[in-house]
């Protein structure tokens, strides 16, 4: 009798102890026996915002989207892209689209879907979500904006598909990829001028009534139509310093001539077109008939707005 007990005690022992499968263990864990991918994200617009496209900063930044897997086997999938049978790049609707470039950061490989989706290879690296866990990943955006012309959202739709070794789609998700840019302009001056404390020095030799003999140029950049201002410190007047002796004067921009007793500016309307020029920046001097000899000068404050 006693001999019957033990072996019954061992026998209940090599039982209790025989391994789970995954799928007794995913069963025993309230999970399927197979991988159950989902695709997560904080944001499903990756736009890369307030592009400044006069500024020195690059159109890019960085997005994370998370792989959950809520079954009970790892999932070994790849990410991959498509423009569901869109163009590929950028637009607003109309040509020309903005050529971009799509990074997955974690795995340090070009995801771009330049032909429609991502390039399919074996040799790319596969994202592994053991049951129950999960894994980030990062990619990153990069706009290329030589062919910018105007400001506004730049956008395309993408599809994420999460493939597995055979290219089966295991999960998907929709995001937006897009471009913020920002209605901005810049202005410049060239010619003859020196620079000081940040000023630009212009010395119109002697004075003589007429267009003065100084060659300079503004050089403008505008995302749209804008308008350049000038506003005088002395009322459009080049005053001897410490007397009340003065000498009228107005500006010329391009073909335009403006005075400068109040407030002076010069339009382009472009529409929505970004425009870069090159215009011709003079002085007209009025009547220096019997003024005191000296040196006169002004204070002139340029600045410049989109429309």
């Amino acid at each position: 009798m006693t001999i019957c007990r033990l072996l019954a005690i061992i026998g209940a022992m090599f039982i209790a102890g025989l391994p789970l499968t995954a799928a007794a263990q995913a069963q025993a864990q309230g999970r399927s026996s197979e991988c159950h991918l989902r695709i997560e994200a904080p944001v499903s617009n990756w736009v890369i915002h307030g592009y400044d496209p006069f500024g020195s900063a690059p159109a890019s930044d960085e997005f994370d989207l998370t792989f959950y897997n809520d079954g009970g086997v790892a999932c070994r999938v790849r990410p991959s892209f498509d423009t569901d049978q869109q163009p590929f790049g950028l637009d607003q609707g109309s040509d020309p689209r903005l050529r971009y470039t799509l990074l997955n950061r974690t795995s340090n490989e070009d995801v771009t879907p330049r032909s429609g989706r991502t390039l399919a290879s074996p040799a790319r690296p596969l994202v592994v979500v053991n049951p129950g866990g999960s894994q980030t990943l990062r990619f990153g955006l990069v706009v290329a904006t030589d062919d910018l012309r105007t400001d506004g959202r730049f956008s395309q739709n993408l599809r994420l598909t999460a493939e597995d070794e055979q290219g089966g789609a295991m999960a998907s998700r929709q995001l937006t990829l897009g471009l913020d840019v920002k209605a901005a302009a810049l202005i410049g001056l060239s010619g003859a001028f020196t620079r000081s404390e940040g000023r630009a020095l212009v010395d119109l030799g002697t004075l003589q009534e007429g267009v003065a003999p100084v060659p300079l140029t503004l050089y403008i950049q505008s995302t749209r139509g804008f308008t350049v201002s000038f506003e005088s410190q002395n009322n459009g007047k080049l005053k001897l310093t410490g007397t009340d002796w003065a000498i009228p004067y107005g500006i010329v921009v391009g073909d335009r001539t403006l005075v400068l007793g109040g407030a002076a500016s010069y339009n382009s309307s472009l529409g929505t077109d970004r425009a870069r020029r090159s215009v011709p920046f003079r002085f007209a001097i009025g009547n220096v008939a019997q003024k005191r000899a000296g040196t006169y000068s002004d204070v002139i404050t340029v600045s410049i707005a989109v429309n």
